[in-house]
């Protein structure tokens, strides 16, 4: 998988994943400080994800047509983006959130391919 053909269904697959070897070992923010270079995060730090946007996100991911998993830029169409939100039972800036961290991703394993 490269930057280029990461799609949403990688993606969730990857926060699944996340999420359930953060469940086992106490949360996300202790599952983090088990990473190298997160072991120094002091314990009030902000996260910029947390377990509950991990629950919200398998929302969104629900009320995506297989389309829209598979070409997440169909998801830059604003009424794609509120009829994701509208069947998720959560506000657009969820769906903003989690395509920012989508494209955050694909940005990061871009530049890891190159290096």
């Amino acid at each position: 998988m490269d930057g280029a053909t990461l799609t949403l269904d990688d993606f969730r697959s990857h926060l699944r994943m996340l999420r359930e070897m953060s469940d086992r070992m106490g949360g996300l923010r202790a599952f983090l400080r088990t990473m190298p270079g997160c072991e120094q995060m002091p314990g009030d730090a902000p996260l910029r994800l947390d377990e509950r946007d991990l629950v919200r996100f398998d929302g969104v991911f629900d009320s995506m047509t297989g389309e829209e998993r598979s070409d997440p830029d169909l998801l830059l169409d604003a009424p794609r983006r509120s009829r994701v939100a509208r069947g998720a039972g959560l506000p657009v800036a969820t769906v903003d959130s989690l395509l920012v961290h989508f494209y955050g991703t694909r940005r990061g394993v871009r530049k890891l391919r190159r290096s």
